[in-house]
């Protein structure tokens, strides 16, 4: 059967950009649509492939708002499904471009794909602008299209004001893939001075469905698992490295560095054999460091406990062994006759004493041994704006509990002379995988928003015990923020949203799976509750799972939560190219 891609945007104010979100995720699982739907307050952007029936249920429903009633599609076929998955975010921009720019209410006159190409036979003295990335002008463009030479939209006002000052006064003919950063940059043209900016309506593709390929040159890349359309609207022969993303040649394909769906020659320096002596060497620094173990020698741990609001007015006693029950009575019954819980001045606490909002108490620990740890810390990347680890299990990142010089954060504080590493996300002490540490401020608060903002992407690996009934399958149960025993979490209808994608990969042992799962909330145990809530639990969780004899068989080595952060792909702070790193699987999961 064949697949309906479909591609369309419109700046429109106003939706309901959370309601939406829920229905679209909802019925894109009934009907089996894929593809990514953009919901920001300026409008929305579309690329989404189904079936026929299907994709008109997805075009109904957007266009059942007003301000998007004749929502203008562009479409393309297909033999096979173009993405893998559904996503559906909320952003503050269709196209990321930081300028204020409002296209809904000024933006440049828009030319036919039949005017435009009647302009190009008659060779008009005009100026033809590709203001997409370099990678996709160096896949195909127009005949006499000089390129913005970007890697990225943000960019384009660099573009701007590298145009020389005659160009201001003949006209400006500019274009993209569907005409949306057209949009944003033709008005952002006007307002600097360009007099005659037209945009391409409806885009390259627009331009491909009414005209053809005449004065195109090449083919059209597109954001899926096409890679590039030809001028017929078919797929190209093109392909695309699945780790830097760099469109490949032949030569390209050919070279001994490629592994398809892995790598190729355009990959970060970082990635090539050539530097696995240099991470190697890191590893090998960090590891010289933690024999013996830093907590492996007796000290008074001092634990800082702040009093929140909402257990102000309850004695001592009653907030350590209800909010810190997980520590048992008699420790508490102990620490309160060894005089070993204090206000921060270092005055005793009593059990029964009242605590106020805000109060500060300090927990002393003598002759503490903390337990021990994996250190199998392997460097999966290092450069000037981050390290990235692939932290083994057990192993808590950062101090807490029972732990705090035994602790990822702990180890790599001073390695690097200088340097502050700052752990830009977290893992939970038993779940293993790629962890990213920012060398600098500026660095850190690019990959915390795009954590934030969700334009990271982040593959689990997990044995569960228990096989789901279909091979894919998505979880929106809501998450409870309150904590709960130990520190979990549970579902609730009134919960955070949340949302998970599962693909059954395997069985493996019996009565038990191997599930790669995309989490594209951020919950904290999102991924852990949501199995449980499934029937699905991850082998060897202590807190989620209450058949123990399930989870006998698990190695000592690899910890006892069978979970790992497998594959993260995301932008380079700096240098904005997609990078995407994997953590070798554990033995569990090969």
């Amino acid at each position: 059967m064949t697949f309906i891609n479909i591609a369309a945007y419109r700046f429109a104010r106003d939706l309901p950009l959370e309601t939406m979100r829920s229905v679209l995720y909802a019925l894109s699982d009934e009907y089996h649509v894929r593809g990514s739907i953009l919901l920001t307050p300026e409008g929305i952007n579309v690329f989404i492939a189904g079936f026929r029936e299907a994709v008109d249920v997805i075009l109904d429903y957007l266009r059942s708002y007003p301000q998007l009633k004749d929502l203008e599609v562009k479409e393309s076929l297909s033999e096979t499904q173009s993405f893998n998955r559904m996503v559906v975010k909320i952003k503050q921009e269709i196209i990321s471009f930081g300028q204020g720019i409002e296209p809904d209410k000024f933006t440049g006159a828009r030319i036919s794909p039949a005017m435009f190409k009647q302009w190009l036979d008659e060779n008009r003295d005009m100026t033809i602008l590709d203001t997409r990335n370099n990678f996709e002008y160096d896949v195909g463009s127009f005949e006499r299209a000089i390129p913005a030479n970007i890697t990225g939209f943000r960019e384009f006002t660099e573009t701007t004001a590298r145009m020389p000052e005659e160009a201001k006064n003949k006209p400006l003919v500019m274009f993209c893939t569907g005409g949306i950063r057209c949009e944003k940059a033709s008005a952002y043209m006007i307002q600097h001075g360009f007099k005659d900016v037209y945009q391409l309506d409806g885009g390259i593709l627009k331009y491909f469905e009414d005209v053809g390929g005449a004065h195109y040159r090449g083919d059209c890349f597109v954001f899926d698992q096409r890679v590039a359309l030809k001028p017929d609207l078919t797929a190209a022969d093109t392909k695309q490295c699945f780790g830097c993303r760099a469109v490949l040649s032949a030569e390209d394909l050919a070279n001994p560095f490629t592994i398809p769906g892995e790598r190729c020659p355009h990959c970060v320096d970082a990635l090539r054999p050539a530097n696995r002596i240099k991470r190697r060497s890191r590893a090998e620094q960090i590891r010289a460091r933690l024999n013996p173990l830093p907590g492996a020698s007796p000290v008074t741990n001092q634990r800082p406990l702040n009093i929140p609001g909402r257990y102000a007015g309850m004695t001592a006693w009653d907030f350590l062994t209800t909010q810190h029950g997980h520590c048992g009575e008699d420790y508490w019954k102990n620490a309160f006759q060894e005089k070993c819980v204090k206000y921060k001045d270092g005055l005793d606490v009593e059990a029964h004493h009242v605590l106020n909002e805000g109060a500060e108490l300090v927990v002393l620990e003598p002759n503490h041994i903390e337990p021990s740890v994996n250190t199998s810390i392997d460097v999966l990347y290092e450069d000037d704006a981050m390290l990235v680890v692939n932290k083994p299990a057990p192993l808590p990142v950062h101090p807490s509990g029972r732990y705090h010089r035994n602790t990822l954060t702990q180890f790599l504080e001073g390695i690097i002379p200088g340097v502050e590493l700052r752990p830009v996300h977290r893992l939970d002490a038993d779940t293993s995988g790629v962890l990213i540490f920012a060398k600098h401020a500026e660095d850190a608060r690019n990959l915390s928003m795009q954590f934030e903002q969700q334009q990271i992407q982040k593959d689990y690996l997990a044995e569960v015990v228990g096989c789901p009934a279909h091979q894919t399958m998505a979880c929106t149960v809501p998450i409870d923020a309150s904590v709960q025993t130990a520190g979990s979490r549970k579902t609730s209808d009134a919960g955070l949203s949340a949302r998970t994608t599962i693909k059954l990969l395997k069985e493996t042992r019996p009565g038990h799976s191997l599930l790669q799962l995309t989490p594209h909330t951020g919950r904290t145990h999102q991924l852990r509750v949501h199995l449980a809530h499934m029937g699905l639990p991850v082998a060897g969780d202590p807190v989620y799972t209450s058949d123990a004899e399930s989870n006998a068989p698990l190695t000592s080595d690899a910890g006892s939560l069978r979970l790992h952060a497998w594959r993260l792909r995301m932008l380079h702070p700096r240098s904005g190219k997609v990078l995407t790193l994997h953590a070798p699987k554990p033995d569990w999961a090969r």
